[in-house]
C-alpha cells in the first residue's frame, strides 16, 4: 500500500501501513511491525469469549415482525458472490447461517495478503514462499478458533420469504463493503436490517480491492469450483495514477448494479423478486464502500430513494495528487437524502474531513452523525468476532463501548432507512 491509502486502518498502531495525514495535513513515516505489541494483546479471552452470541447481539436483531431472517446466495455476472437477507419463515431443521460464508482461514490468509504483503512484499504475498509457510500455520490456529464456525443470531440458510410480506412492499438496501474488506465484516448490519422488513443484498467485490474474493467464471456452471481473487496491491507513490481508486469505483458500481438487476430478475427466488418494492431502494456502503455509494447515488438518479454512508474514504492525497472521491459526487452533489455517520478518527485527518465536509455541503437532505471516541473497524462486525479488551489492546477501535457504539450506529442506520423508504416514489427497475 501507499500513502494516502487507508488500507492501515484495518491494524493496530505500530502494526499498520501508512497514515493517510495526520491532523496537521502531514504524512507519518511508515511504521514496522512490532510483533511482541500484538501478541501480547492475544489474551486468553479471544480463544474463549463469544462475543456474536451475547444478548446485545441477539437483542439487536429483534424487528418489529418478530420473524427469523433468511439468508440466500447468488453470484452476479463477474462471479462475485451476493449474499441477501430478508424476513424469513420459521421452517423446522433449518441450518443456521455462518458469519463467514467462506472458510475464517481463507479469509485470514486474505488479510496476511494485504498487509504483510504491504510492508514485505512478494514474498509475503499470495504465492511467495514465506506466506505459503506461514498461511499453513494460520490454517492450523484459525481451525481452532470457536470464531471458525460462529453463527448469525436468529440468522438462518434458505428459509421460504415470510408469508405475511407482501407483493412489491420491502425495502430493497444495497451494501457495498470497504477497500481491503469483504461482504462478511456487515453480516450484523444486514440481518438487523432484514429484521425490520427490508430485503439486504451484500455484495463481495471482485475488482481487486477486497481481500480475498471467492468468483466463479462466468463460462462455469453454477456448481463448479471457485477461484480466488487476492487483493491487488497499488503501484508506489512515484507511479501513482490519481484515477486508480476512481476507477475501482466504477467497476464496483457495476458490480452493484448487476447484482440489483439479477436480484430483481429473480436470481434469489422469483419470491423475492416480487416482494420487493423497487421505488425504495436504498444504497450504502463503508469507507471506500461508501464512495461507491455516493458515485452510484449521484449517477443513478431516480433509481435509489436514499443513501447511507458509513466512514467514507472521499479524498486521496499521494504522490502530489490530492484528488476527492468520487469527483462525480463532489460535483454534482446528492439530491436523495444521504446519511453521513463517520468516526472521529477520519475526522481527525483534516484534508479528508474536509472533503467529507463539502461533500455533505452539496446534498439536498444530509444527516450527520459522528459518535464520539470511535475508530474506522468501529463501524465493522470484528466487534463482535473478538473481544473488546483484545480489540482495544490492538488499537483497532476507539475508546467507546465497542458493542454500545456500534448497536448505537446500527440503529441510526436503521431509524434512517426506515424514515426515508416509507412512501412510494416512481422509481424504474
Amino acid at each position: 500500500c501507499m500513502q494516502g491509502d487507508p488500507a492501515y486502518l484495518r491494524i493496530l498502531p505500530g502494526f499498520r501501513l501508512w497514515e493517510i495525514e495526520s491532523n496537521t495535513g502531514r504524512y507519518e513515516p511508515p511504521r514496522k511491525p512490532a510483533f511482541p505489541s500484538v501478541l501480547s494483546a492475544l489474551d486468553p479471552l479471544m480463544i474463549i469469549s463469544r462475543p456474536w452470541l451475547s444478548p446485545q447481539a441477539v437483542g439487536m436483531l429483534g424487528g418489529p415482525l418478530h420473524h427469523p431472517i433468511g439468508v440466500r446466495t447468488f453470484r452476479n455476472t463477474q462471479g462475485g458472490v451476493v449474499r441477501v437477507f430478508y424476513p424469513g419463515e420459521e421452517k423446522k431443521g433449518s441450518e443456521q447461517a455462518k458469519i463467514f460464508k467462506d472458510p475464517l482461514s481463507r479469509i485470514v490468509e486474505g488479510y496476511l495478503h494485504v498487509f504483510a504483503g504491504g510492508f514485505w512484499g512478494a514474498r509475503m504475498r499470495k504465492g511467495g514462499i514465506l506466506f505459503e509457510i506461514l498461511s499453513l500455520m494460520v490454517r492450523v490456529v484459525v481451525f481452532l478458533l470457536p470464531l471458525s464456525r460462529a453463527p448469525i443470531p436468529k440468522t438462518y440458510e434458505s428459509l421460504p420469504l415470510k408469508a405475511s410480506v407482501d407483493a412489491q412492499t420491502a425495502p430493497l438496501v444495497m451494501w457495498s463493503h470497504g477497500l481491503t474488506g469483504t461482504s462478511d465484516e456487515h453480516s450484523l448490519l444486514a440481518a438487523s436490517l432484514a429484521a425490520d422488513g427490508n430485503v439486504v443484498a451484500l455484495v463481495h467485490h471482485t475488482d481487486g480491492s477486497s481481500a480475498r474474493a471467492e468468483y466463479y467464471n462466468e463460462k462455469e456452471e453454477a456448481g463448479a469450483v471457485s477461484q480466488a481473487l487476492y487483493y491487488q496491491h497499488p503501484p508506489p507513490a512515484k507511479d501513482y495514477d490519481p484515477l486508480y481508486r476512481p476507477k475501482q469505483i466504477k467497476r464496483r458500481a457495476e458490480e452493484i448494479e448487476d447484482a440489483r438487476r439479477l436480484l430483481l430478475g429473480g436470481a434469489c427466488g422469483k419470491d423475492l423478486a416480487s416482494c420487493i418494492d423497487t421505488s425504495r431502494t436504498v444504497i450504502g456502503g463503508f469507507s471506500f464502500g461508501a464512495a461507491t455509494a455516493s458515485y452510484i447515488a449521484a449517477t443513478r438518479k431516480g433509481v435509489y430513494k436514499c443513501c447511507v454512508l458509513w466512514d467514507g474514504w472521499f479524498h486521496i492525497e499521494i504522490g502530489g495528487h490530492r484528488v476527492d472521491m468520487p469527483a462525480e459526487a463532489h460535483e454534482n452533489g446528492l439530491d436523495i437524502p444521504a446519511l453521513f455517520v463517520g468516526s472521529e478518527q477520519f475526522e481527525g485527518f483534516t484534508n479528508l474531513a474536509d472533503a467529507t465536509k463539502r461533500l455533505q455541503a452539496k446534498c439536498r437532505d444530509a444527516e450527520v452523525h459522528v459518535p464520539k471516541n470511535t475508530k474506522h473497524q468501529n463501524f465493522a462486525d470484528v466487534v463482535w468476532w473478538i473481544n473488546e479488551k483484545t480489540l482495544k489492546k490492538m488499537g483497532m477501535i476507539g475508546s467507546a463501548d465497542a458493542i454500545g457504539a456500534y448497536c448505537d450506529i446500527v440503529q441510526i442506520t436503521r431509524d434512517f432507512v426506515l424514515k426515508h423508504s416509507k412512501a412510494r416514489v416512481g422509481a424504474g427497475r
